[in-house]
């Protein structure tokens, strides 16, 4: 067992690293297959509803306060140095 998961874990750090090559090569439509798959290959949940898409976002983007106000004007924004995989630029 203890292999099938190392399995795992280097598959999707494979998959996560090829996942950034797409987005830096500006192939948006392999980028949201292959994030699909990173999706059920964690058991992602799926968002049903609008609702739970905005949450979804906001959870990976969230707003900027006075104490990170500066830091979201610069790029990679106050979600951190991390690139978004939603937004585009």
């Amino acid at each position: 067992m203890v292999k099938h998961e190392m399995a795992k874990s280097t598959a999707l750090s494979m998959m996560h690293r090829a996942l950034d090559l797409l987005d830096e090569a500006g192939e948006a439509v392999p980028a949201v297959h292959l994030q699909l798959a990173i999706d059920k290959l964690t058991k992602a949940p799926v968002p049903r509803t609008i609702e739970e898409v905005e949450a979804q976002i906001l959870a990976s983007h969230p707003l900027p306060t006075s104490a990170n106000a500066e830091k979201a004007r610069r790029p990679g924004g106050a979600a951190g140095d991390q690139p978004c995989r939603i937004c585009p630029g």
